[in-house]
């Protein structure tokens, strides 16, 4: 590869990081202990939420569950990409690990969003959630080996998890207001 990449020089060396991964991932982590542990998790937090849910505010819980993914997924992909950090095991071997921003983590937030209604609330539960995630279950994967910080610290994780709450819940007060008013506006014809 020449000092001035090619789009071609750069598309071989992801197909060979894939190529590389894959033969890793086959080889060392598929089926191991830590991918069976975070199957189980896949699982077991949907459940678990599923049966704590509010299921007469399903649709908006939802719509914020989606909301926390889409951003977990940006920030995740944004610093995997700066190699900040990495996602040692996965369940399946893709670049990047989206199964943890679409399914677990949502989870949490549904849960701490239904049972925290007001912006004051929700920002206290999110600050006892983030420094949960950040620095009791970040260092418990980092001990198991499932994930690998390179130039990354729990501190920052905890300002990207309470950005994820607080921000989504902002996003959220705007919808249901926009809502209230186009449903205002049509009842009133």
């Amino acid at each position: 590869m020449s000092n001035n990449p090619t789009w071609e020089d750069i598309t071989n060396i992801r197909e060979e990081l894939f190529q590389t991964y894959l033969q890793y991932w086959v080889d060392n982590e598929v089926f191991s202990l830590n991918w069976w542990v975070l199957l189980t998790l896949l699982f077991a937090i949907p459940i678990i939420w599923w049966v704590l849910a509010d299921k007469r505010r399903i649709f908006e819980l939802l719509a914020y569950g989606l909301l926390v993914s889409a951003l977990a997924t940006f920030f995740d992909s944004l610093f995997m990409s700066m190699v900040l950090f990495g996602h040692k095991t996965r369940l399946i071997p893709i670049l990047p690990p989206l199964l943890p921003y679409l399914t677990m983590i949502p989870f949490l937030y549904m849960l701490i969003y239904q049972w925290f209604t007001t912006l004051k609330s929700l920002t206290i539960s999110t600050i006892f959630l983030a420094l949960i995630l950040a620095y009791v279950a970040e260092p418990i994967l980092v001990w198991m080996d499932i994930y690998n910080l390179q130039k990354w610290t729990h501190t920052y994780s905890f300002a990207v998890y309470l950005t994820l709450g607080i921000l989504s819940k902002l996003v959220m007060m705007f919808l249901v207001k926009e809502k209230s008013k186009v449903v205002e506006r049509r009842d009133k014809k």
